[in-house]
């Protein structure tokens, strides 16, 4: 293998891991993370619900006004069910999912959330995020944002 092939798969490994969609990006910035979308679920003046599939995980985005407003991590379903995410899956989609130069901090969950909920909010405390029982899915989410759908 020569330096230089060997320098372009070392970039090419390296940036999935540095390139997915955020919650307050633009359609634009999202689909150079993930990809043109695989299907739209929904396409109002206000709102558009928009699937990708982006390294093994079906990611749902809601766009507002053209801007990500939140963002919904799971597996491929198999038999109709989506398959519960594992601890390390969900560290990993946060890693990728922080902000640049932003990190997650656990919070505690509302009073009135269910058992084996877990809650994190962005350095910045622009974005939350929540891994809900029975731990299918992994949303990030602008708290101010509240969908009609």
């Amino acid at each position: 293998m020569t330096a230089r092939l060997a320098s372009a798969l070392c970039v090419a490994l390296l940036l999935p891991a540095s390139t997915n969609g955020r919650v307050w990006e633009t359609v634009k910035q999202v689909e150079a993370r993930y990809g043109k979308p695989q299907h739209v679920y929904l396409s109002r003046p206000d709102l558009r619900e928009v699937g990708y599939l982006f390294r093994g995980f079906m990611v749902l985005v809601y766009y507002n006004g053209g801007i990500s407003r939140r963002e919904c991590f799971s597996r491929w379903p198999h038999g109709g069910r989506l398959p519960r995410l594992s601890r390390d899956t969900v560290h990993e989609i946060l890693a990728f999912s922080a902000p640049e130069g932003q990190s997650w901090r656990a919070i505690p969950a509302p009073r009135a959330a269910k058992k084996g909920n877990y809650y994190w909010a962005s350095s910045d405390k622009r974005t939350l995020a929540g891994f809900v029982a029975p731990g299918e899915v992994l949303l990030f989410f602008d708290p101010n944002f509240h969908a009609d759908d």
